[in-house]
């Protein structure tokens, strides 16, 4: 019996850097996930979140910070925080309803993990 495993690349296989979820067709196997998605993020110095503030209804969402300098913008009850991940392995968590948006202050890789897996999850506000 052969094991069940996949392999690939998460810089090359994502879709604007999401490579497992939901969203991915069931036909690539272990990487249509319901319970997670994964992000590789390559960010270049100034870009920025497309579309502002994001939240989500369900979904916890982990970013960390695998190389480079990113600004995340954090807003709950009108109170914007500012976190600046600067050291390789810094990271944050949000829950679902905390509106975020981001920049990147340098060319910059970060490793984003949303659970769980779900359509029509996203709440987005252009303000």
């Amino acid at each position: 019996m052969k094991p069940n495993f996949t392999t690939g690349n998460a810089n090359r296989d994502g879709k604007r850097g999401w490579f497992v979820g939901q969203f991915v067709a069931p036909e690539l196997g272990l990487r249509h996930r319901q319970d997670v998605e994964i992000k590789w993020g390559v960010h270049p110095r100034g870009e920025r979140r497309p579309g502002a503030w994001v939240s989500y209804k369900v979904a916890t969402s982990v970013v960390i910070l695998i190389r480079g300098e990113i600004l995340i913008r954090v807003r709950a009850g009108g109170e914007i925080e500012d976190v600046v991940l600067s050291t390789e392995g810094d990271y944050i968590i949000f829950p679902p309803g905390i509106e975020h948006t981001w920049q990147a202050l340098t060319d910059c890789v970060v490793l984003t993990v949303r659970c769980p897996s779900v359509a029509d999850d996203l709440l987005q506000r252009n303000d």
